[in-house]
């Protein structure tokens, strides 16, 4: 049986929940906004400052943090913390990380940068058989990048003030860009060679041209 794949991006902006995965795809796209987009599949497979597919990762206080080999207990160990993201979770309801992901789920977690300010980050299990929670590896991880200047806690291969030209001039023509200027999104995407339900993607939502919040999720 076939299993299918879907992207943890708004599920990880809005709660911290466990959910089978099912069918992959990209989050609806705003009705009243033509999507533009780009026939030919961005070249991202060449060596750039940015996009790495082959090796997709983010900072946590200067430890790399690799999509799909860094495990939850690992980041915990680098100092991370788990956190209350004041509205969406009471303390009685964070994951245990010692109890069991059952197989093809993904837990969402959110992690402390500042006050207020945190990095929603997806624990998946591709497993047939479940495993605790904490020895399962980050697949997914998405913030809110507009005060990303003000920390240093979560950094990227790109600046928080990088801006739609740059991107481009550095990454080529993306596989999928819509919105209008007050919210314009940005999408790289590769599919798996292995699973045709499966894909990678780099998610860049700009507002008013200003970088406002970022997602990366890994499928091999």
């Amino acid at each position: 049986m076939k299993k299918y794949i879907v992207l943890l991006l708004i599920i990880s902006l809005l709660i911290s929940g466990c959910s089978k995965k099912t069918e992959e795809s990209i989050p609806d796209k705003d009705t009243q906004n033509q999507p533009v987009e780009n026939t030919n599949t961005a070249d991202v497979s060449k060596e750039n400052k940015y996009l790495n597919f082959d090796d997709m990762h983010f900072y946590f206080n200067g430890h790399k943090i690799e999509l799909g080999k860094t495990t939850l207990e690992e980041l915990l160990n680098y100092g991370a913390e788990i956190c209350d993201t004041g509205y969406i979770l009471s303390r009685d309801e964070w994951p245990d990380i010692n109890e069991d992901l059952k197989a093809d789920y993904v837990q969402g977690v959110h992690i402390l940068i500042n006050e207020g300010y945190y990095l929603n980050i997806g624990i998946y299990n591709p497993d047939e058989e479940d495993k605790p929670l904490k020895d399962c590896a980050i697949y997914d991880a998405s913030l809110n990048t507009n005060e990303g200047e003000n920390q240093s806690v979560i950094t990227f291969n790109f600046p928080y003030s990088l801006s739609i030209d740059e991107l481009k001039e550095e990454c080529g023509e993306p596989d999928e860009e819509y919105g209008q200027t007050e919210d314009y999104h940005i999408i790289y995407r590769q599919w798996s060679k292995t699973n045709e339900y499966y894909q990678s993607y780099y998610y860049f939502v700009y507002r008013d041209g200003v970088l406002a919040s970022f997602a990366m999720n890994y499928m091999d």
